[in-house]
């Protein structure tokens, strides 16, 4: 990705005006860290007042977008994980730890949350009859009935609850084995 501060500005203006997430690329902000050395490292060389304005003002973009993404974030990750479509695509490389580790707790706060009320599902592999797919496409984790699932790989056969089977094989991403 090749960072400058105009493309840093759109990415500004997108995160201001739009409820969700831009899309980004995976190295967003190391391509901003690269941006931002070279800027310093060119005022090293050669201090002008307008260059160190502009160094200011991009790590000060930096600062708001990392920000706004992050709370976007946490409701990214809270939406999915109660939808049951988790998908870090489009985030930051940085920023998928974070998500993933933010569905994680998700998952264990519902846990610990049905265990305090003797809601606790019983387990699905010892009460649900399984079923066997074959994974056709690459999927990410998700969360399924019962808690994180994935991520596969195409054509990797897998035995899952059959409420999360048929959900596979009716988003088209896996094939019933007969």
């Amino acid at each position: 990705m090749d960072a400058s501060f105009e493309d840093l500005r759109r990415v500004q203006l997108l995160e201001r005006n739009s409820p969700g997430l831009t899309q980004v690329s995976s190295d967003f902000y190391s391509a901003y860290r690269e941006f931002l050395r070279s800027q310093k490292s060119r005022l090293e060389a050669d201090y002008s007042s307008e260059g160190a304005a502009t160094l200011k003002n991009c790590e000060k973009l930096l600062r708001e977008v990392f920000k706004r993404r992050q709370r976007k974030l946490f409701i990214k990750a809270l939406s999915d994980f109660q939808s049951g479509a988790v998908d870090s695509e489009g985030l930051a490389e940085e920023e998928k730890g974070l998500y993933t580790s933010a569905v994680k707790i998700l998952v264990e706060q519902e846990s610990a949350f049905d265990s305090i009320f003797a809601l606790q599902r019983k387990d699905k592999r010892a009460g649900e009859t399984l079923v066997e797919v074959t994974i056709v496409a690459d999927l990410p984790q998700f969360v399924g009935s019962a808690g994180p699932l994935g991520p596969f790989s195409a054509s990797q056969k897998v035995r899952l609850s059959a409420r999360d089977a048929r959900t596979l094989v009716e988003q088209g991403v896996a094939l019933e084995e007969k």
